[in-house]
């Protein structure tokens, strides 16, 4: 059982975590990570599928992932209350480059993945 971040992880923290769960194939874990609001409208099924068209192409899947400093947003005309920031996760592997972008929200004392957006800017 993959342990809540906790107040006292970072957003880097939880963004490097979540990356490293898909990467892994653990898409119920990576699915904890996931605010309530989030969990409603996807699953660890559509987390795979994600994943799945993105590496289509690419032997191995994902054998990297990297939160990039330069990715980080911590202010932006969309946030919304809660919000710590926007955190772009680099995702690549042999013949590929893909990411994922995360909002990390706090709730309570967890910080949490209140958005995805799949793929590169």
């Amino acid at each position: 059982m993959t342990p809540q971040p906790t107040f006292m992880a970072t957003f880097r923290d939880v963004a490097q975590q979540f990356g490293e769960l898909i990467a892994a194939g653990n898409y119920p874990a990576a699915f904890t990570l996931l605010t309530p609001e989030a969990q409603a409208t996807s699953s660890p099924e559509s987390l795979k599928t994600a994943i799945a068209t993105m590496t289509a192409q690419a032997p191995g899947g994902i054998q990297e992932v990297q939160v990039m400093e330069e990715g980080i947003v911590e202010d932006w005309p969309d946030k919304q209350p809660g919000d710590v920031a926007s955190v772009y996760v680099a995702l690549t592997g042999v013949g590929f480059a893909e990411a994922v972008t995360v909002t990390v929200v706090q709730r309570n004392s967890n910080l949490l993945i209140r958005h995805l957006e799949w793929g590169r800017p």
